[in-house]
């Protein structure tokens, strides 16, 4: 019997190991240059490169596409792992809003999806996004 009480933590404690995110660091790291791809609603992919920085404790960013046309990230918000940002866009006179909400996997790998919204706020396409980190936030 005192076998088994010695056990009891043992096991307690590989159920909470084997149960606990595989991640361990659980720290949101944006701050570097990305290379990021999207799939589009054709079947085709955009990769663009990001550049994420920190200002007044606010992430700003800019994301050059593979067309070599360069936008502003804008609009930032962090939950845990989640973040949530914008690029501003306009095609043909109409004016309207990439959303990207992605979670970090584990360090240097962002996934989620990419939204289109259009100037009435309607949802437009939704296709999957994700980011890999090309350089570090010392040698951005």
């Amino acid at each position: 019997m005192s076998n088994l009480k010695l056990l009891i933590p043992l096991i307690i404690a590989s159920l909470i190991t084997w149960v606990s995110p595989t991640y361990a660091d659980e720290t949101l790291s944006l701050l570097g240059t990305w290379k990021a791809t999207g799939d589009l609603p054709n079947g085709g992919t955009n990769e663009s490169t990001l550049t994420i920085t920190k200002e007044d404790d606010k992430f700003k960013g800019s994301a050059i596409s593979d067309d070599g046309k360069e936008r502003e990230l804008v609009r930032f918000t962090t939950e845990g792992l989640k973040v949530t940002f914008e690029v501003d866009v306009e095609s043909n006179g109409e004016t309207g809003v990439l959303r990207i909400k992605a979670e970090q996997s584990e360090e240097g790998n962002l996934a989620g999806k990419w939204y289109l919204i259009d100037s009435s706020g309607e949802e437009r396409a939704v296709e999957s996004w994700g980011a890999i980190r090309i350089t570090e936030p010392d040698a951005a």
